[in-house]
């Protein structure tokens, strides 16, 4: 009985085997249909392979979408609660196959130590488990030479940072509310990535795929007042949390969207619920209720949707770990709520236009929010320092607001001081 089962097109073939390999190489056994013994047919052999297996890997391209035999090899896993859809290319999955995000392995060039790969193979452990099997152990991933270490500086205190492990856990809050308030705060936690945007744990990358040397940033203080020197090591720090919150959210975003995923199916005791207000919640449901955290998804009529931990604390006070995804972009991280104002760590982005790293805060009444952080635009320079998120959705922008300092793409000083509406105002 294989761990994994991969559907894919023919022309896919190539593609099928370099992830089959790196699936094996990680443990798992994997079957594909082009070992059907000879003189057996599909109805007799891959419907029972599929069926015996822990999860499905459906490969949905510009040719798979085309396949009846995809199709139906996706339905038979998205029924069985064993569905792990893969993304090849940008092509949308057919209809009925959108409602769990897809694993994006559309720039994958085979390495197990990315970080995208490292999430799909946390989702097929997951599938695996939940299907009453043992994943395999894991084993070891090829590690990138080591680089020097930056040199040594002076570091301010780290910024207090709420995550999703440290919110108080009493009480019961409408988890809609999760949809038509907390996450309708892309204007103000406007850290949001793109679907399409570089993965969490590259902050550093931008939009076009140019990277920056945070070392750089980090080392050219020289030209800077102690004022501002403070802030920026105060934002490179909160960069550096946000960073590692995101990544945490990553691996909370998978078992959320594996949970509903077997929610649709009516696996593990899962269920789902439509809200009054159209919003769909799927999940551990029981677990949401009784006030512990769980895994859900939900997805809302205005495009909202967040795949993750949930926890419902008192009426006004609830905290989440995941991915908020609303109006093409994405958050990942970690968000603590109150009855008027919410705090975040996390990294992301707006697609073509910038990535965010760091912690803010503001009220939940969608009039935007203050943080301290990196602000990385696609030509690859960076602001390090104070910043502010206005509008919402798509249209939501950062400025840079506050002290701070503006480095070039080659990690040269433009200029430091104050700022605001995004205009350098005086030095500080």
């Amino acid at each position: 009985m294989a761990d994994v089962f991969i559907s894919y097109a023919r022309e896919d073939s190539a593609r099928a085997s370099s992830i089959a390999g790196a699936l094996e190489a990680d443990g798992f056994s994997v079957f594909r249909d082009s070992e059907i013994p000879a003189g057996q047919t599909w109805a007799d052999y891959i419907e029972t392979k599929l069926r015996n297996s822990a999860a499905v890997l459906v490969l949905w391209s510009e040719h798979s979408i085309q396949s009846q035999w995809v199709r139906e090899e996706a339905r038979l896993g998205r029924d069985a609660g064993k569905l792990i859809p893969v993304q090849l290319d940008a092509s949308l999955p057919p209809f009925g196959f959108g409602e769990v995000q897809a694993a994006d392995l559309q720039s994958w060039a085979g390495d197990r130590a990315d970080a995208g790969w490292q999430r799909l193979v946390g989702a097929i452990r997951f599938a695996i488990e939940k299907n009453g099997k043992t994943a395999p152990p894991p084993r070891p991933v090829p590690q990138p030479t080591p680089r020097p270490p930056p040199a040594a500086q002076t570091t301010s205190p780290t910024p207090t940072i709420p995550t999703a492990e440290n919110a108080s856990s009493s009480g019961i809050k409408p988890i809609w509310l999760i949809a038509s308030g907390a996450l309708g705060l892309v204007g103000l936690l406007v850290v949001l990535v793109a679907v399409n945007a570089p993965q969490v744990g590259q902050g550093g990358v931008n939009q076009e795929g140019a990277g920056y040397s945070q070392t750089q940033t980090q080392t050219d203080l020289a030209g800077l007042s102690a004022g501002v020197e403070q802030v920026v090591k105060q934002a490179l720090e909160a960069e550096a949390a946000a960073t590692g919150a995101a990544t945490e959210a990553a691996s909370h975003y998978e078992r959320g969207a594996a949970a509903a995923n077997a929610a649709f199916a009516g696996q593990y005791g899962f269920g789902s619920q439509q809200m009054p207000d159209g919003t769909l919640v799927a999940g551990e449901l029981a677990s949401m209720m009784a006030g512990q955290w769980a895994a859900v998804g939900v997805a809302s009529p205005n495009g909202v949707q967040f795949y993750g931990l949930y926890q419902q604390n008192t009426p006004t006070d609830y905290a989440t770990s995941g991915r908020a995804v609303i109006g093409g972009v994405v958050a990942d991280g970690s968000w603590a709520y109150s009855a008027a104002s919410y705090s975040f760590s996390g990294t992301g982005s707006l697609q073509g236009r910038y990535v965010v790293s760091g912690y803010e805060q503001g009220p939940t009444n969608g009039t935007g929010g203050s943080g301290v952080g990196v602000i990385t635009y696609p030509d690859g320079s960076r602001y390090v320092g104070e910043y502010r998120g206005v509008g919402v959705q798509d249209q939501g922008q950062y400025l840079k607001e506050g002290i701070g300092a503006l480095y070039g793409p080659t990690g040269d000083l433009i200029e430091a001081g104050r700022y605001a509406n995004d205009a350098w105002t005086a030095a500080e």
